[in-house]
């Protein structure tokens, strides 16, 4: 079972001139302790904000959207009165937290296969996702989760993009005698799928259209640092790695052809520890440089 929260993604920014215009100026505005959004697998989102105790009134503001099945209750469970105009909601005096929950119908649209959210909220807000999702793209970057559900951010305005049925393409990587597979997710139709070890080099090609491409890379078929190259072009990617045996290569094409993704090492030619221990007797290197440099 992934845990409840894997990352803080902090966005600065100035935002709200329309939040504060939403709102009566003169209502004091609810002191929020959290703001959870569950995505599923359509689109939909349900919403969750828990505001602090408070003798007086509130105003809070809704995450925008198609605001459905909106609920205000204490913590016991007791309803509140509901004041909303469909934009913000009062909150009633109260000895305990107050819930709030609705659902946003059609939070996100699908794009391209992925599901996209364009979010603008002042508040720190939770994003929690369906447990197939493992990976999703902030402002077209990459964030991937293994062992958590969501993410964390801070002053939220983003492009949030994820995907529960991406393919999952298993490529079969050979040479002398072993085999790697390098997996290829991405909605696009992967052809002519190759790997040269005398290259040092993944390749395969499709009609990208602006889709996604990550591929996973088995760090004992091909070691980094990486350059990735769209027929003679390169072009900008993201790498990273996540539990020390495979690396994560991301980019997204905006037109067909062929991407090169060329390393620096291949395993079956160099152990996977070769690079390190090339560096090892580099360090232990330099003294004796220096000592035959002084003679």
């Amino acid at each position: 079972m992934r845990a409840s929260l894997l990352v803080f993604f902090v966005i600065p920014l100035v935002l709200a001139v329309q939040y504060a215009e939403a709102q009566d100026s003169e209502t004091r505005q609810a002191e929020q302790r959290l703001v959870e959004m569950t995505f599923d697998g359509q689109g939909n989102a349900n919403v969750r904000h828990v505001a602090a105790p408070s003798d007086s009134q509130a105003g809070m503001a809704l995450i925008p959207g198609d605001a459905r099945n909106l609920s205000v209750a204490d913590q016991s469970g007791r309803p509140q009165l509901v004041v909303s105009d469909g934009r913000t909601v009062t909150i009633m005096p109260s000895e305990s937290h107050t819930i709030v929950t609705y659902d946003l119908n059609d939070a996100a649209v699908l794009i391209n296969g992925m599901w996209t959210i364009e979010f603008r909220y002042p508040e720190t807000t939770t994003f929690l996702f369906p447990e197939e999702v493992d990976l999703v793209f902030i402002n077209d970057g990459p964030l991937r989760f293994e062992d958590a559900e969501g993410f964390n951010c801070h002053g939220c305005q983003l492009t949030l993009k994820y995907a529960t049925d991406e393919p999952r393409n298993l490529m079969p990587a050979s040479w002398e005698g072993q085999e790697f597979m390098v997996e290829v997710r991405t909605f696009a139709e992967i052809e002519d799928f190759g790997f040269s070890q005398p290259s040092k080099e993944i390749s395969f090609s499709s009609d990208w259209d602006g889709r996604f491409v990550t591929v996973v890379i088995p760090q004992e078929l091909l070691w980094g640092p990486y350059a990735v190259f769209q027929d003679d072009k390169t072009i900008p990617f993201n790498d990273y790695t996540s539990n020390g045996t495979h690396v994560w290569v991301n980019m997204k094409p905006d037109a067909s052809g062929t991407i090169t993704i060329v390393g620096t090492t291949v395993v079956p030619e160099f152990s996977i520890v070769a690079p390190l221990a090339a560096g090892f007797l580099a360090v232990l290197a330099v003294p004796l440089i220096r000592k035959a440099t002084l003679r």
